[in-house]
């Protein structure tokens, strides 16, 4: 796991916190990363638990 990722994702989904998700972490994640991590893209960044933050980050993490 890299931490500075995680930051990065997590500070990218909070620096639109009335934006769903989908929308604050467009270019970051995909739909399809969405899926397989888990999350639900029409969430708000405060909706996600670490657990779930991480997931996305290894998910967005496979395409780079």
């Amino acid at each position: 796991m890299d931490a500075q990722r995680l930051y990065r994702l997590i500070e990218q989904g909070f620096g639109q916190r009335r934006k769903m998700l989908r929308k604050a972490l467009a270019g970051s994640v995909t739909a399809e990363q969405f899926g397989r991590a888990g999350v639900d893209p029409t969430h708000r960044a405060e909706a996600l638990d670490l657990a779930q933050w991480i997931a996305l980050t290894t998910v967005a993490r496979e395409r780079s």
